[in-house]
């Protein structure tokens, strides 16, 4: 176990290593970084101090060293904009957008779960029908359109909900309902199909032969052995809703680091984009290893040296 650990752990820093590189070098090559980050009516003697002070007046392989090593050291350099390092901004915003992204896949897991299982249970039936065309909805709307008609029938026309900002709950129901809306079409399809495939297996009508209970079965024999593509899913969809929380918090103005990094894009401000792009891109890498690592946990046939 510790050396499959062990393992997942170098490939994830290989990776983030791979992230960071790739951003430095697309950094490069949308110009010189000096001009791409100053103002419109920058003189050319701030455009110098800026490429000076930045340490783009160094050889191309001495600033990825630099870089590099301060990424190491937990230094992500400073906000142009804000002029505050971009650690600090990241560490306010990132737990409102964990907050959101968490929010949604809990009402995904609860929705699309129980979905799933029933529309696979109830096989060509109405509510099979229903879900499974609900579900391609889920996947084909786009997340800017369906927040700004909930903005509009719950905010504007019923005026129930805010719609902006961040508060107490019910400044959560509609961000969380948008951004969870294209998962949980995913997942209930994924449900479907896995409990369709595992409920015509021979041990799930052994099980039944035995007596035990239509719960029980659908559970402990079914849906466990179903989860397996579930929590990849899973994990992926948790990882992907940060990337997709840069919409939802834009549509709500949700205080997270989507927002941040679209204020950053705006304004020229590229050590907050690089610093927000290695933060997700490590996060995506972590939740990865978790899905590996409970593998093992949930399907012994599963070896730790594959």
């Amino acid at each position: 176990m510790i050396g499959f650990v062990g393992r997942r752990l170098f490939q994830g820093l290989v990776t983030v290593l791979g992230v960071a590189v790739f951003v430095f070098v697309l950094l490069h090559l949308s110009g010189d970084p000096a001009l791409v980050m100053s103002s419109p009516d920058a003189t050319p003697a701030q455009i110098e101090q800026l490429r000076t002070s930045m340490g783009l007046d160094q050889p191309l392989y001495l600033q990825l060293a630099i870089y590099l090593k301060s990424i190491f050291l937990g230094d992500l350099h400073q906000s142009l904009r804000f002029n505050r390092p971009v650690v600090d901004l990241i560490a306010e915003r990132l737990p409102n957008t964990i907050e959101l992204t968490v929010a949604a896949m809990v009402l995904a897991v609860v929705v699309a779960i129980p979905a799933g299982v029933i529309a696979a249970i109830r096989r060509n039936s109405l509510f099979d029908r229903i879900m499974v065309a609900g579900a391609m909805a889920g996947q084909a709307i786009p997340i800017f359109w369906l927040g700004l008609v909930l903005i509009l029938i719950f905010g504007v026309k019923l005026k129930i909900l805010p719609v902006y900002g961040q508060g107490g709950l019910d400044h959560l129901i509609l961000p969380a309902i948008t951004l969870a809306t294209i998962v949980i079409g995913r997942l209930t399809r994924m449900v479907r199909s896995s409990m369709l495939e595992v409920l015509n297996q021979d041990f799930v009508r052994t099980a039944r032969a035995k007596g035990l209970s239509e719960t029980r079965v659908l559970v402990l024999h079914g849906l466990r052995n179903a989860s397996m593509p579930i929590i990849t899913l899973l994990g992926l969809q948790l990882a992907q809703l940060l990337g997709g929380a840069v919409v939802t918090e834009s549509v709500f103005a949700w205080p997270g680091v989507g927002s941040l990094v679209v204020e950053a894009v705006f304004n020229r401000d590229f050590p907050v984009v690089q610093g927000v792009t290695l933060v997700v891109s490590t996060i995506f890498v972590v939740v990865n290893m978790l899905v590996d690592i409970s593998y093992v946990a949930l399907d012994p046939r599963v070896r730790l040296e594959s």
